[in-house]
């Protein structure tokens, strides 16, 4: 079993209090059930779990410094909204990742790094980068996740909303748009998902969102050819809504079985909608760029339950820590990229969780 217990000196700093207890209410997309489960966590060497079929909830870093965290559900409730009562001993006062570097930069300097990674982008070193920052919302008062929760269910109903408490971890919460796998029944479903623009923009898709979103397919398929999947298909890629944004999407299916599940969200992740191509150097030009840890943003997500492995790209998130807020958002870079237009992506992908917790702060308790 590749199972391991959480571990406070080599893995993080825990939460003294029900270290080893947490929860993960959801919604998944297009339904308006919202589950709780509760249970036992522990930090996994890998992603193995996928294969047995149990009832819990995951939630898997960007990259392998951290464990893969795994929710035994021992408690599952299907709830009408969550209250303050369902969350869990620390939900609302989280500590931080042990180590983890916090560093939110400001135009200039992420501007700074978009023309550096373009350049090396344009000397043949990558096709594609995918670069991110924090933005770091003080403290003004408790953290309020349930309501949070509820309004992110009200707000974006087509995402997957979560809320997910790992003592030692933190307190997640996102509203992402982007599946990574869903597997029922041998049928694998999930999706291309790249390419921004603002709702009301006007604008057609530019070159550089075409090749970007094109990118993201082709990784896709290859990857699932490459696991020994069979009846591939795909459609041809089209709009999709998701709060003021809009993104070009592709729905790709494909047939599998549940003991190749590891291995073939292991093959998928990351993406190049989050990380890049080739991805080695890509990943490499983030780390050497980016001045911040993403740690569980930009990993994947999601229940096993029922039958159905459901797992999104943590995208659209928030990492509650007791300074205050941490807001993750980020953008493909091609050779083709603006410096400019890329801070406006990062800015816009914000609107979806900015305005929610500024609401959040004006709560009366």
């Amino acid at each position: 079993m590749p199972f391991r217990p959480l571990n406070p000196d080599k893995d993080m700093q825990l939460n003294t209090d029900n270290q080893s207890f947490g929860m993960a209410a959801f919604s998944l997309p297009g339904r308006s059930a919202r589950m709780l489960f509760k249970g036992s966590i522990s930090g996994l060497t890998d992603n193995t779990i996928l294969k047995e079929g149990k009832p819990g909830f995951v939630m898997a870093p960007f990259g392998k410094e951290l464990p893969v965290l795994w929710l035994e559900a021992e408690d599952i409730q299907e709830i009408t909204h969550l209250s303050r009562s369902d969350l869990i001993a620390g939900a609302e006062s989280p500590s931080g990742i042990q180590g983890q570097r916090i560093h939110q930069a400001d135009r200039d300097e992420y501007l700074t790094q978009v023309a550096h990674i373009r350049d090396l982008i344009n000397a043949g070193q990558a096709g594609k980068v995918v670069l991110s920052r924090q933005i770091l919302i003080p403290a003004t008062g408790a953290h309020k996740p349930a309501a949070l929760f509820n309004m992110l269910c009200d707000l974006y109903p087509d995402a997957f909303v979560y809320l997910a408490a790992f003592p030692g971890y933190g307190t997640w919460a996102g509203a992402t748009p982007e599946t990574l796998i869903r597997f029922r029944e041998s049928s694998i479903r999930t999706m291309a998902l790249a390419g921004t623009r603002d709702v009301q923009s006007g604008a057609e898709w530019s070159a550089k969102e075409h090749d970007e979103h094109a990118i993201v397919s082709r990784y896709i398929v290859d990857h699932l050819q490459q696991q020994g999947c069979t009846g591939i298909t795909a459609t041809s890629p089209y709009t999709v809504k998701a709060g003021r944004l809009e993104h070009l999407r592709t729905d790709i299916t494909a047939l599998s079985n549940i003991q190749q599940m590891p291995s073939v969200v292991n093959a998928l992740h990351p993406t190049p909608a989050v990380c890049g191509l080739p991805t080695l150097n890509a990943e490499a030009m983030i780390r050497q760029t980016e001045k911040h840890d993403r740690t569980y943003y930009t990993g994947y997500l999601g229940p096993v339950w029922a039958g159905e492995i459901s797992l999104f790209v943590n995208l659209r998130c928030m990492q509650m820590i007791n300074d205050g807020v941490l807001v993750y958002v980020g953008g493909g870079l091609t050779a083709l990229s603006d410096p400019a237009a890329e801070w406006e992506e990062t800015r816009l992908k914000s609107t979806t969780l900015l305005p929610v917790i500024e609401k959040m702060q004006n709560l009366a308790d």
